[in-house]
């Protein structure tokens, strides 16, 4: 079951323990995903997570920190959340521009072309292009997280979740694809 919400209430909250306490659904997994929530809402749910053990729960917010502690201290931590590489983007070309010069990376053809790519918003050739930098993006991050995992760098930390926030931005309206994907090429 995923229920997802802009801003989760304290009627959700309740509407969350209805559905569970009833067993309205036969979902043994509730996914919730909100970008706000009151501490008043998150404690409501909390008596939700506590109270049902045949029930796993999977909480996704964009920060850590906009979860209350008690919330917190119970739930396991998963970060950064990259999801699987969609498009065709190439590993080898991924591990080849990780070593390549700053210089070397504005000047690769293939970073150039996403660079260079008059984005609009009403463009299905737009959508596409910006599909193809957030791509990019995930799976610099998926490269970049296995290296963190065998070197388990501060630095390296900041930048996977750093990495995620333009992938998610980038596919918003307004966004510059060319400012981000410069930022990228230096940043690294």
């Amino acid at each position: 079951l995923f229920l997802n919400f802009y801003n989760f209430t304290i009627d959700d909250a309740h509407d969350l323990q209805n559905i569970v306490s009833k067993n309205e659904s036969n979902n043994k997994l509730i996914v919730i995903s909100f970008f706000i929530a009151s501490p008043e809402s998150q404690n409501a749910m909390l008596k939700t997570l506590e109270d049902n053990t045949r029930y796993q729960f999977v909480i996704i917010v964009e920060d850590i920190n906009s979860l209350i502690k008690t919330i917190r201290s119970r739930l396991m931590y998963l970060s950064p959340h990259i999801v699987s590489v969609s498009g065709d983007i190439d590993k080898v070309f991924i591990q080849n521009f990780l070593k390549m010069s700053i210089f070397d990376r504005l000047k690769n053809k293939e970073i150039q072309g996403m660079i260079d790519k008059r984005v609009d918003i009403d463009d299905d050739k737009s959508a596409k292009a910006k599909d193809d930098a957030h791509a990019f993006i995930i799976a610099l991050a998926s490269e970049l997280l296995k290296i963190y995992k065998q070197e388990s760098s501060e630095p390296l930390h900041y930048i996977i979740k750093e990495l995620n926030s333009l992938a998610h931005y980038i596919l918003k309206n307004g966004s510059s694809q060319k400012l981000i994907m410069e930022y990228i090429c230096y940043r690294l």
